[in-house]
């Protein structure tokens, strides 16, 4: 039998042989997935900048355009507390140097399925998104909505009028925070 080439192919005998064959070919298979991972995933980064204000009830978080934020206050009987985001490229900004940001907020209250102890937005209770404006300054930051959030016509907070008018919800910011972590892949 000239011009064949034949192969020899050796196959395990034992069943601990077999064994030992496929916990090989896994232990090599898990590397060159998570080497794939690692180099095909795309990169997340998570970069941005934590802003504390003079009113330790309000914060917010800078990631590129994208600006998250919370408010919770109490007061006796009274709270009002909500989250919000808003993007700064969707915005007007006045001779002043002030941004009118378009901005939604949510209550943190699980709506739907409560009972499995974790929330993301699709959660939410829509009944209590409610669209305003969030003003920005290098100085000050201050919101308003369109409705009163739930609770959110008492002293703990009223955010119907913008900033600048009596009784206008304004905030000045005291430390802000730059966070990079770059190493974190999907």
């Amino acid at each position: 039998m000239r011009g064949f080439i034949t192969a020899r192919v050796i196959l395990p005998s034992t069943r601990l042989e077999w064994r030992s064959s496929i916990m090989n070919l896994n232990r090599h298979l898990k590397g060159v997935v998570v080497f794939l991972l690692f180099v095909l995933a795309p990169k997340v980064a998570f970069s941005g900048s934590l802003t504390l204000y003079d009113d330790s009830s309000f914060v917010t978080y800078r990631s590129g355009d994208d600006i998250y934020g919370y408010y919770f206050a109490r007061e006796n009987q009274f709270s009002c507390g909500f989250m919000f985001f808003a993007n700064a490229s969707l915005g007007e900004k006045d001779g002043a140097g002030v941004s009118a940001l378009k901005l939604k907020t949510f209550d943190f209250v699980p709506y739907k399925e409560p009972y499995k102890g974790v929330f993301s937005y699709d959660q939410r209770d829509p009944r209590a998104s409610i669209a305003g404006t969030l003003y920005m300054s290098k100085d000050a930051v201050g919101l308003t909505t369109d409705t009163p959030q739930g609770g959110c016509l008492s002293v703990a907070g009223i955010f119907s009028v913008p900033p600048g008018t009596r009784g206008a919800q304004q905030f000045e910011p005291k430390k802000r925070t730059q966070g990079n972590w770059d190493w974190c892949r999907v």
